[in-house]
């Protein structure tokens, strides 16, 4: 019977005699493809712009940062923390403009790296995936409405970041079953969701995850570890909202 590549036992990690070598050549393209198609994609704009794009939401953002600057509670009713928090910490660094849109590029750009390599562990003996994978992420990245969103004051560019990251952390947990990545995955999730609520949606995604870790006994450990992190981060925010803003 073969096994399958997520839950089977011959997951990858185990033995490295077991890894082929075409899996680093199709990475090393894969990982090239992306890297040439995002740097060309985005030459215009660090050549000729290099500004931020202001839009009409993006205010509510800096007034939560502001509100932490002057050492209030930010209220959360409206916006959740995780950008702001980031707009934050860009500013204490680099106390430019232009260094937020250079961050979320870059974040970009190694979210998508990363999942590129995650695939390509995860399912070793299909050196395809990750160049399918690579091709899909370079088309998706040269569109202008990426390139836009990398360059605005807005969660959509760290939004789909994090999203990408926790979906590569938590397939790679799943090929390997090693605790910490499903507690970075969950942690992921916490963390995109603080970003936008939209990602709520990574809670169903973490709920299917646990599903499968039952059925094919991961253990009792790597099931606590995949779901306790990001439900308790969740519960605090709706603690915090509660008490601060009584939502």
């Amino acid at each position: 019977m073969k096994a399958n590549a997520l839950s089977g036992k011959g997951v990858v990690g185990r033995d490295p005699r077991l890894r082929p070598k075409t899996v680093d050549w199709a990475l090393v393209v894969a990982g090239t493809l992306f890297v040439v198609v995002f740097a060309i994609t985005r030459l215009t704009f660090f050549l000729y712009y290099r500004s931020v794009i202001i839009n009409p939401d993006s205010s509510g953002y800096f007034m939560i940062a502001d509100q932490m600057d002057k050492g209030f509670w930010p209220n959360l009713s409206i916006r959740t923390l995780g950008y702001p928090v980031f707009l934050k910490i860009v500013y204490m660094i680099f106390s430019t403009s232009s260094a937020v849109a250079v961050a979320q590029h870059a974040i970009a750009r190694g979210s998508r790296l990363f999942f590129i390599w995650a695939m390509a562990r995860a399912f070793p003996r299909r050196p395809l995936v990750p160049l399918a994978v690579s091709v899909a992420l370079a088309a998706h990245a040269a569109t202008s409405s990426h390139i836009l969103s990398d360059s605005s004051f807005m969660t959509d560019s760290l939004f789909v970041s994090a999203v990408v990251t926790t979906l590569g952390l938590l397939i790679l947990g799943l090929a390997r079953r090693t605790k910490a990545l499903f507690v970075a995955a969950s942690l992921s999730a916490a963390g995109t969701i603080l970003v936008r609520p939209a990602g709520t949606f990574l809670v169903l995604v973490l709920a299917l995850a646990v599903v499968f870790m039952v059925r094919n006994r991961f253990g009792r450990g790597r099931v606590i570890a995949v779901a306790l992190p990001c439900a308790a981060i969740l519960m605090t925010q709706m603690t915090y909202n509660s008490l601060t803003a009584g939502t």
